[in-house]
């Protein structure tokens, strides 16, 4: 939130005037703008960002509805749990108001007036606890402002210019004072905050589950556990690896990897380790998950309508075990993942899993800093990368000499980093996973087979006027390979073999 001041800035001057900049397509110069259209984040930066509470402990656990409660003693209440689960009265799935962004400016605002009078800071705390409230810049000031009130004759010359600068800022430009985001024009951070399956459903719904599982199992069937994990099979699942071991006595430890793992794994592999409710749960669960990881949609009213009924399923399965679950808000914030798939897409579109892969780049040029201002030199590593991608992609550049004209380097510098795996290693490009995949899916790989065999008898008899082939390998998608031992379900073989044609 240090930050975003800038950014926001950046932001309004892009939508408000654009940029320049040159269309090497067109060969002139074009108008850039932008808008944010949404905000990815984990929890506790959608909750700074929307200037609300952390959900786990506020009165108002969500930023997306009006799911609130007067006194933190009436969560333990049914009304709170239907509330939670947005059932009705009479046991019908139901919606929650949609909780108003403007409303949420209008209530920061208001805890500012108020703080401006003196003894009130016990009363701006409890209304903001009440509303839901918590800017976090604006709760820095005038918690400081209090502070120094309350040393009255002994409060400092810097205090004091303190108070006279918030003082002048309340006056001139009120707006620096709260949110930068709130100044964004068509941003609704109620609504623009999408729920993000990475942290909300892998690292919290998955990661609940699994862990009071595991946490309930005894030394014995830990070992048992290892050795199911042994013999699965994950040929045809798409895991690069899986550890046994780590899987069966490090579960407190898992990734959002290991988690996806887990629920491709879990019928194989757990299953006979629960209780007959606790399956229930399970094998909704591990219904819902596919259709949370789909990357392509086809019929989106379909879709949605799958989406809130394995939700709906889930819920009332794992809500028939126990209550408690109601402490952990990432279970209501399920039920506005439909809404968040209508308005921006598939989930993985918007899932901050892709900005993970950033995390190796950034440790390096945070390893390669002198320590004095390491924001400053990873910014300055990540603008250089920037500069260095475009030169050698064989992107334009102004000419300094000649402000209306544009240059690009010669061919032999983009040859220079195609031809040299060192020089693409410094950048953290690997190009072998880049490599264009030829062909119509499905197509064998040109792989030298490892074993030879005949042709069964029965598969003879079934395709009689079949040339029949023994590849090592199909390639069936661009991330997906079939190799023996690894199965398939086809819909129709005819239409399969005449592409394989």
């Amino acid at each position: 939130m240090e930050l975003a001041e800038g950014i926001v800035d950046d932001i309004m001057e892009l939508t408000e005037n654009g940029v320049a900049a040159y269309d090497s397509g067109l060969g002139e110069e074009v108008l850039v703008t932008t808008t944010l259209l949404c905000f990815l984040a984990d929890t506790p930066m959608h909750a700074e960002i929307t200037s609300t509470m952390m959900p786990a402990n506020s009165q108002n656990p969500c930023r997306a509805c009006d799911l609130g409660v007067i006194r933190a003693s009436q969560k333990r209440t049914m009304a709170y749990l239907q509330f939670f689960l947005q059932i009705s009265a009479t046991g019908s799935w139901i919606k929650n108001g949609v909780r108003s962004w403007l409303g949420i400016i209008a209530n920061c605002y208001l805890l500012w007036q108020i703080s401006k009078d003196p003894r009130t800071k016990t009363r701006v705390e409890k209304l903001g606890g009440q509303l839901g409230i918590k800017a976090s810049i604006n709760k820095q000031i005038y918690m400081y402002t209090y502070d120094i009130r309350a040393k009255k004759e002994c409060a400092t010359p810097a205090n004091r210019h303190f108070l006279e600068r918030i003082r002048l800022c309340d006056e001139e430009a009120p707006e620096r004072l709260f949110n930068p985001f709130f100044r964004l024009p068509d941003f609704d951070g109620c609504t623009d905050t999408p729920v993000e399956i990475l942290h909300v459903f892998l690292l919290g719904v998955v990661k609940y589950m699994v862990r009071d599982l595991m946490g309930k199992m005894k030394p014995a069937q830990l070992g048992l556990i290892e050795g199911r994990y042994r013999a699965f099979q994950k040929a045809g699942l798409n895991i690069p690896s899986l550890s046994p071991y780590y899987m069966a006595k490090h579960s407190s430890n898992f990734t959002g990897k290991e988690f996806k793992a887990v629920l491709q794994s879990a019928p194989f592999v757990l299953f006979d380790f629960m209780e007959p409710a606790e399956r229930l749960a399970w094998i909704a669960l591990c219904e819902l998950a596919p259709l949370v990881f789909q990357t392509h949609i086809e019929e989106m009213g379909e879709y949605l309508r799958l989406v809130r009924f394995h939700t709906h399923k889930y819920l009332y399965y794992l809500f028939k075990i126990t209550g408690q679950w109601v402490n952990k808000p990432k279970f209501h914030m399920l039920l506005h993942l439909a809404d968040s798939i209508e308005r921006f897409g598939p989930a993985s579109l918007f899932a901050t899993e892709k900005f993970e892969s950033y995390n190796g780049v950034l440790r390096t040029a945070s390893i390669h800093s002198n320590r004095q201002s390491p924001g400053k030199d990873i910014a300055n590593t990540f603008a250089a990368y920037k500069a260095i991608r475009h030169l050698v992609c064989g992107g334009w550049f102004q000419d300094p000499k000649h402000s209306t004209r544009y240059i690009t380097a010669a061919p032999s510098v983009g040859k220079l980093f195609l031809e040299q795996p060192l020089i693409q290693k410094t950048m953290d490009y690997n190009y072998v996973s880049h490599l264009p995949v030829k062909g119509v899916f499905p197509h064998p790989l040109n792989s030298k087979l490892s074993t030879k065999e005949s042709v069964p008898e029965g598969l003879k008899s079934h395709l009689p006027s079949q040339q029949i082939f023994q590849h090592e390998a199909i390639q069936w998608t661009a991330h997906r390979v079939l190799k023996k031992g690894v199965s398939i379900l086809a819909s129709s073989y005819r239409h399969l073999s005449h592409q394989m044609n």
